[in-house]
């Protein structure tokens, strides 16, 4: 697992099967998460609405999954929740993801036709309330409280 600091409160995190990107508003990205060159999803959290965490233009990044603070909710557009896979979470919230790659399988396409390809086991709430639109045959995010 590689740690990469961005700026302020931005950090990159990459394992051998995802990157994860925490509260990035500024500082440079590196390339490959800018064209998403490779097979690894990217995760993009945020922790709280304060615009030194928080930016709109996250959604220009075309992440695999926007993990978000409840509190951001009101702040992003009915747009970019269409457009894009948006988890808000509450305080105390758990979360799992289990992926190993992005790999071309019909059971969970997402946006660009890629799906993610994932084994996990649906805790307290389905995929279907996570993602009403969304396939409900397979699931690589799950929440639970």
């Amino acid at each position: 697992m590689k740690a990469t600091y961005i700026d302020h409160s931005g950090f990159l995190v990459e394992s051998d099967t995802a990157c994860f990107l925490f509260d990035w508003y500024q500082g440079e990205l590196p390339e490959r998460i800018l064209k998403r060159s490779g097979k690894k999803p990217l995760y993009v959290f945020v922790s709280h609405s304060h615009s030194d965490h928080y930016t709109p233009k996250i959604f220009d990044l075309n992440a695999d999954v926007y993990i978000l603070a409840d509190q951001i909710r009101l702040m992003v557009t009915g747009e970019a929740r269409r457009k894009h896979r948006v988890i808000f979470m509450k305080p105390h919230q758990g979360l799992a993801i289990l992926c190993s790659s992005l790999e071309d399988d019909p059971a969970l396409p997402d946006r660009t036709g890629r799906s993610i390809r994932a084994s996990t086991r649906l805790l307290q709430t389905t995929w279907a309330s996570a993602f009403p639109s969304a396939p409900r045959k397979a699931a690589s995010i799950t929440q639970a409280t």
